[in-house]
């Protein structure tokens, strides 16, 4: 190899990441049959991976966080004449999340050109993607904003604890091709498939997530075409598989993508199969067709895996939530689409993170909360309301002595609420406005407010069932007003899904919404059922929960869950007068289509 072809390939390679380590591994059923130990994979390994793991090691202090890790992977490029000056741009946004703009002579621009329109993949992006997995070990995901590669691309990262497959570029799978075809004839019969397998075995999610999983790695677009549950075959059509592969490179993508497939309904419907290609491109056909059938009739496919969709979805032990497990106990296990896993959490900071970060796909936001990370630059989508009126304002028994007092020192009452980003704080401004009393807020997670107005720590607390029907049981407190006399049929909390998901399932997500929809309906034609399925789910007793759902009927609804601009705008508004919102927002992004 000469000293010249030498230096350029370090070059090249030197812009790749740790990513390509796992292509590496994913070839180990290949063995040593590649050639020499300086091969273009060894030389991947040695570059992308070791030195720049190297550099981090001796910059481990300074390089904790993935903003710094991004600037630093950047100037590493520029200094090796990869990338253009100031041709990448970050800033920090709220909740973790990192905006990235790429200029217009991106060395990827061409490739993302060739590209499939409706893909939303920006290559530069998934390389500093792996930077950050490789080197802090943490997992990220990206959402494309504004996508026009002659002119510059707008992403937004976000870290998630949702496991994603490694991503690679078009320009790691072709020189990978070229290999496989250059060593075809050295290398074991069943190889390439056997990669493709593996690499399949790797992705997380259900059949949708995987193919688009494949897709970004910038291999092609297959789409499932057919179910053909009476024959036990599935059909795939392959698109622009990795366009512009040379002739001699097709066998070995196309062996790679029958086992890709093979190896993906295989893991999803736990059956041996086998994928043969029905139609092929380099045999002159239009566009590549793949079949995939049981390799034994003793063990069948199971379709309802390829039809269903994972979600995972957040709540806290509130009435609010009640028509998530309501939708769960009666809906969700009718529909062979759904596969629904509920995630509770304890206080509302913890499920307004995990659905951000993406540690589920849905969960229950109070609407405050919601147009406020909605200013911040946070993607998400409203699937439905989740109640309406609902809250109280919880007082000590002798309340009235005790405002007398605080009137006469010009003290303030003190009032614990959820959080400062909920409707809570929107309803006591409300009440406290008119009724002419001062007043300071602590956010206290909702479990812990009976034990500090028990302990005179607090005055009151203003929030959601069942804790202002256990105050009452307990005798430690009582209602002084609820919700509905501040602000009738207001609303509250909604569902929401973030960007990532909708855009991959938006037929899920309406879905979704029917059926929450449908269980708000459920709750109010039997709420003696009702307060069973709440006592399950909430932690609570069964007296407790008819407590909140029969002794006052009106106390908290389920009816008219439908999202509306009308009502949005109206908690804009109010956010708007009490601060709370900056400017207003263009509420009909929050809405699904």
């Amino acid at each position: 190899m000469t000293e010249d072809l030498t230096k350029r390939l370090l070059h090249q390679l030197k812009s790749e990441n740790a990513r390509m380590n796992y292509w590496v591994n994913a070839l180990g059923c290949i063995g040593d049959d590649l050639g020499e130990p300086h091969s273009i994979l060894a030389m991947a390994s040695e570059i992308a991976a070791n030195q720049l793991i190297n550099r981090l090691e001796a910059n481990r202090g300074e390089l904790r966080k993935p903003l710094d890790i991004m600037r630093w992977y950047r100037d590493l490029l520029e200094k090796e004449g990869l990338l253009e000056e100031s041709n990448v741009s970050f800033s920090r946004l709220p909740a973790g999340r990192i905006r990235m703009v790429v200029g217009p002579d991106c060395p990827y621009a061409i490739t993302c050109q060739l590209r499939a329109k409706k893909r939303a993949i920006c290559i530069r992006v998934l390389t500093f993607v792996g930077v950050i997995r490789e080197c802090l070990g943490q997992e990220f995901d990206y959402t494309l904003i504004e996508t026009d590669p002659a002119v510059k691309c707008v992403c937004e990262l976000f870290p998630t604890s949702k496991p994603r497959a490694q991503l690679f570029t078009k320009s790691q799978v072709l020189r990978l091709l070229r290999i496989f075809t250059e060593q075809m004839e050295r290398l074991q019969e069943g190889s390439v498939e056997k990669t493709g397998r593996r690499f399949a075995q790797g992705l997380t999610g259900d059949l949708r997530d995987c193919l688009d999983q494949f897709a970004a790695g910038g291999l092609g677009k297959i789409e499932l075409e057919k179910l053909d549950e009476e024959t036990q075959e599935v059909y795939f059509k392959g698109n622009e598989l990795l366009q512009g592969t040379e002739a001699s490179s097709l066998q070995a993508m196309d062996e790679f993508t029958r086992g890709f497939l093979a190896g993906l309904v295989s893991r999803l419907c736990q059956a041996e199969v086998n994928c043969e290609e029905i139609e092929c491109v380099a045999k002159g056909d239009s566009v590549c067709r793949f079949v995939v059938s049981p390799a034994h009739l003793n063990n069948p496919i199971d379709f309802k895996q390829l039809k269903t969709v994972s979600i995972r979805i957040g709540y806290v032990p509130s009435m609010d939530h009640l028509t998530l497990p309501v939708a769960q106990e009666l809906l969700f296990c009718q529909n062979p689409r759904l596969k629904v896993e509920l995630t509770p959490y304890g206080y509302w900071r913890e499920l307004n993170q995990a659905v951000v970060e993406g540690e589920v796909d849905a969960g229950f936001m109070m609407l405050p909360a919601v147009l406020k990370y909605r200013q911040q630059g946070v993607l998400l989508k409203l699937v439905c309301f989740g109640h309406r009126n609902g809250g109280c304002l919880v007082v000590e028994p002798n309340f009235t002595d005790r405002q007398v007092l605080l009137r006469e020192n010009q003290s303030p009452l003190l009032i614990a609420i959820p959080t400062k980003l909920g409707t809570e704080g929107l309803l006591l401004h409300k009440w406290m406005k008119k009724s002419g009393l001062t007043y300071r807020t602590v956010s206290v997670p909702s479990p812990n407010m009976i034990l500090n107005l028990e302990n005179e720590e607090i005055d009151g607390f203003f929030c959601s069932e069942p804790f202002a029907s256990k105050v009452e049981r307990a005798g430690v407190g009582r209602v002084l007003v609820s919700s509905r006399e501040i602000w009738p049929e207001h609303l509250c909390c909604a569902m929401v899904v973030n960007q990532v998901f909708y855009n991959r399932h938006p037929d899920i997500v309406r879905e979704l919404s029917n059926e929450l929809i449908t269980a708000g309906n459920i709750i109010e034609n039997d709420r003696l059922w009702a307060a069973s399925i709440a006592a399950k789910y909430f932690n609570i007793s069964e007296d407790i929960a008819r407590n909140c759902l029969l002794e006052d009927k009106q106390r908290i609804t389920y009816t008219n869950l439908k999202p509306n601009l009308s009502e949005l705008n109206k908690v804009q508004e109010a956010l708007l007068e009490m601060g709370q919102l900056g400017e207003k927002i263009a509420l009909n992004d929050l809405l699904i289509k």
